[in-house]
């Protein structure tokens, strides 16, 4: 179960980056009219 583990880490990672770039660029950009 250790490559679960290590794909786990990865979207972690990857979820960590995702949510800095919507905190970076603010809501506005996500729910333009």
């Amino acid at each position: 179960m250790r490559v679960l583990e290590e794909v786990l880490k990865k979207a972690k990672i990857a979820f960590s980056d995702i949510e800095r770039i919507i905190i970076c660029t603010g809501p506005r950009f996500f729910y333009r009219d």
